[in-house]
């Protein structure tokens, strides 16, 4: 899908598939090296290094319960403005398929709200990461052992708007929602109410969440740009939009726009 706001700032939502196959454990993986390389270079005593080993195993034990993350992190992803054929082969069914395009401050609001974070993505060498993650062990050395995982769980959420250099074609930009924790339904009698907002659906022998964002009501979507290789003609899209009560919206094929 690729989208652009009233001022041609273009950006694209993706997909569930990913074609980095650290996304996710990147930063866990590099946390770990960091305290690691601490202790190597004598930068922190035995007792430190243990302390922050059993921390940190604790903490993503924790987290990957049953071999599955208790952290409820949901994701949507978003380029700008370059759109390279790589994201459309990737994301886009080898250029048979469409894009959306949204209006960048609709998301920065978006972003505002409690619960939601919007962000550009960094990305960084394997090394160049290490280093700041060894910052921030050194930050929080002193803290308690709660404080120290209530910044870990931060830091691993800070980690969703990191990835690896060699991703950085794809301009990512990235809106999490962490407002809802599985946690509190691990204990009888603390289960909260689960928001309106949220929903599931079963796919195969699992469950997929997501939070319904109110199209309509906010006008999230700006533009519809059409594939290189897609077969639906941008008249068919405009008809098609309009059937389901969606108007005064930019449909691209190429140079052509219709509204």
């Amino acid at each position: 899908l690729h989208l652009c706001d009233r001022r041609q700032r273009q950006m694209c939502i993706r997909d569930r598939k990913s074609n980095d196959p650290a996304e996710g454990i990147y930063v866990l993986e590099t946390l770990k090296q960091s305290y690691q390389k601490l202790w190597r270079d004598g930068e922190i005593t035995e007792k430190q290094y243990l302390r922050l080993h059993q921390l940190f195993f604790d903490f993503v034990e924790n987290e990957k319960t049953g071999g599955r993350l208790q952290q409820m992190v949901l994701s949507l992803s978003f380029c700008e403005p370059d759109f390279p054929l790589a994201l459309w082969r990737a994301y886009g069914d080898q250029g048979r398929g469409a894009a959306i395009g949204i209006a960048k401050e609709k998301l920065e609001q978006l972003g505002q709200k409690r619960g939601f974070r919007f962000q550009q993505v960094q990305y960084y060498d394997e090394k160049e990461l290490v280093r700041q993650q060894q910052e921030f062990w050194r930050i929080h050395l002193g803290d308690t052992n709660e404080a120290l995982q209530a910044a870990l769980r931060e830091q691993y959420i800070c980690g969703y708007f990191m990835k690896r250099e060699e991703n950085s074609y794809e301009k990512e930009w990235r809106l999490i929602y962490t407002g809802f924790s599985l946690e509190k339904y691990m204990i009888p009698g603390l289960e909260p109410e689960v928001p309106s907002e949220l929903d599931a659906y079963a796919k195969e022998d699992d469950l997929v969440f997501y939070y319904k964002l109110p199209v309509n009501q906010e006008r999230l979507i700006e533009c519809i740009l059409l594939g290189p290789q897609c077969k639906v003609k941008a008249c068919e899209m405009l008809a098609f939009l309009k059937k389901h009560h969606i108007q005064n919206m930019g449909i691209s094929y190429g140079a052509e726009i219709m509204r």
